[in-house]
């Protein structure tokens, strides 16, 4: 029953997007988050939906949330990127190192890892059993290793990304300490990804890409994973 209900739900904002109707269609998908929990494709609607209402910054956090779900999917990275593109959302350069390390979601990194682990394994009992192979099983297991490490730093790596958070109001104020009151130490742009370091109150003092750190009020932004 409750699986009906929301295939029910879900129909009636597809067709309330479908007639242009966006805001009422985000109610709709809200609900259904709510009720229902998330999913990828949930998540791809209701950030369309979105962006179409004039809401890049919950559109911008709903696609992320759905590219944790659906690592990969062309229609929800195509779409965050279109956003990005018409918003001004221009993503700074990335280094070579970073840019393999998202080559792979923090699941498919630590999957990796495993596979690695118990071909090493595999590799270690056949030394023990055909001492005549020790030393290219000695080789092997070096090369294990690192790869190893390397998936394993770079699942630590993405998992940190689980903390960041998306700028979802037009008048952000970072300010210079954790009060409303504070002076303002620059505005950021709706839809900006951020990275919460520490919370007082309210407040969560806040660092952008370009390194420019602030205390931002909980309203003004959302964690792309909700503790």
């Amino acid at each position: 029953a409750n699986t009906d209900n929301q295939d029910l739900l879900f129909e009636q904002g597809n067709r309330l997007y479908i007639k242009g109707e966006y805001s009422e269609a985000v109610q709709i998908y809200q609900e259904i988050t709510t009720s229902h929990g998330l999913s990828a494709q949930l998540l791809y609607n209701l950030g369309n939906s979105y962006a179409q209402d004039g809401r890049p910054g919950k559109a911008v956090l709903s696609y992320l949330r759905a590219i944790h779900l659906s690592p990969g999917d062309p229609d929800i990275v195509g779409n965050l990127q279109l956003l990005r593109t018409e918003q001004g959302l221009f993503q700074p350069e990335q280094p070579f190192v970073r840019r393999i390390l998202h080559l792979l979601e923090m699941n498919q990194w630590c999957l990796a890892a495993g596979f690695i682990f118990f071909f090493l394994t595999l590799v270690h009992l056949g030394c023990f059993f055909l001492p005549q192979l020790r030393k290219r099983c000695f080789w092997l297991s070096i090369l294990l290793v690192i790869i190893l490490v390397f998936c394993s730093v770079s699942a630590f790596y993405r998992y940190q990304e689980f903390h960041d958070g998306v700028v979802t109001s037009q008048e952000a104020h970072m300010r210079i300490s954790p009060f409303a009151a504070a002076t303002s130490v620059g505005i950021l742009q709706e839809g900006r990804v951020i990275r919460p370091i520490r919370t007082h109150g309210e407040f969560s003092l806040v660092q952008d890409p370009s390194g420019r750190s602030g205390w931002l009020h909980k309203d003004h932004f959302g964690l792309i994973v909700e503790k």
